[in-house]
């Protein structure tokens, strides 16, 4: 996972939403649970419960 690899405390991984997902083929179910997944495995996991 990316996120083992590239975050540290301080930074050094940034999550982006390309915000058009049927143009790239991705329904909006499916972004909310990656976005869930991301959250949990981060350190923002238990920050950001408004998500």
């Amino acid at each position: 996972m990316l996120l083992e690899h590239w975050s540290t405390p301080d930074g050094g991984f940034i999550l982006g939403d390309y915000g058009d997902g049927e143009a790239i083929g991705v329904e909006l179910e499916k972004k909310q649970i990656m976005l869930k997944a991301f959250l949990e495995a981060s350190s923002l996991g238990a920050s950001r419960k408004h998500l």
